[in-house]
């Protein structure tokens, strides 16, 4: 019987590796392409969404009944980047970045062993498609929650997925000289999220989940504190950064697909547009920078 060839064994370029790589990624782009397309007219239901969010859960408990398990996988973060890609291209309003930063955190191992079958319990929450959010404004600003004697307290803007988060978790400031934000950073498990104060906010993109998340001594179970959260929160923010570019390079693939088709079928002076070399040249000019 002939022993499974590792990718990383042959004696081919880097560059070929990830284009191998990525040749087995395009049956999962497409099985889930197909579970996300969208009607003809889903264009001119977002135009009347306007900024009024309107999450699809069912179908993110969906799509985590087939793919649940990429969630928390560090191995598997590029399976994951292919679904950011496809829920970006078609315009999906699930929880994904807030669902998967949360389960990068409960699955790491230090995380587990702290957290224990709550950890655990979460984990598996997630993978079965209950959403979930991390209430932390990114690597850029201050952490304004505050927690003290194993209460939260404090709120964050702009979270993603917050107002459907089933699972929600969180960075808070502890010790220091009591300011806001003072003291070493520390990851929470919050423990009961449904007293935990939401509210969305009106942004451009109506398929965004944006909310401002409240706590008012809110009880939390840490999961980590000190260099082992400054670690976490170094991964977390490559992460969300990574996943959100691979939702926009989708959605540019997308908005170059309908550029393209518009082309091929709307006529000027008798002849479609797309024969003409400014509109060729523009189509052109987006597919290399969405290739890139």
């Amino acid at each position: 019987m002939s022993q499974p060839v590792v990718l990383q064994d042959l004696d081919i370029p880097q560059s070929a590796q990830w284009a191998a790589a990525d040749i087995e990624l395009d049956g999962l782009r497409q099985r889930v392409g197909a579970l996300l397309a969208r009607p003809d007219d889903f264009a001119a239901q977002l135009w009347a969404l306007d900024n009024r969010w309107d999450g699809d859960i069912p179908l993110w408990a969906e799509l985590c009944a087939a793919h649940g398990r990429v969630l928390g996988d560090r191995s598997r973060f590029g399976e994951l980047g292919a679904l950011a890609e496809e829920c970006g291209r078609a315009a999906a309003s699930v929880p994904l970045v807030g669902s998967a930063l949360a389960a990068a955190v409960l699955a790491d191992p230090g995380v587990q062993a702290r957290g224990g079958d709550r950890a655990a319990r979460a984990l598996g929450d997630l993978r079965g498609g209950k959403p979930g959010a991390l209430a932390w404004a990114g690597p850029e600003e201050e952490i304004t929650l505050r927690l003290a004697d194993g209460v939260l307290s404090g709120a964050v803007e702009f979270v993603f997925d917050a107002s459907s988060a089933d699972v929600l978790l969180a960075v808070a400031g502890e010790g220091g000289d009591g300011g806001s934000g003072a003291g070493q950073p520390v990851l929470c498990l919050v423990d009961q999220p449904e007293s935990v104060g939401r509210e969305r906010r009106g942004v451009a993109d109506p398929t965004r989940d944006l909310s401002t998340v409240s706590f008012d001594r809110t009880p939390v179970t840490v999961l980590a504190r000190g260099a082992v959260a400054v670690a976490l929160l170094g991964e977390l923010a490559t992460a969300a950064a990574a996943l959100l570019a691979l939702d926009s390079v989708g959605s540019a693939q997308a908005a170059l697909d309908l550029a393209v088709g518009y082309a091929k079928e709307r006529k000027q002076f008798g002849q479609v547009i797309g024969s003409y070399q400014a509109v060729a040249h523009h189509c052109s000019n987006i597919y290399l920078l969405v290739e890139n």
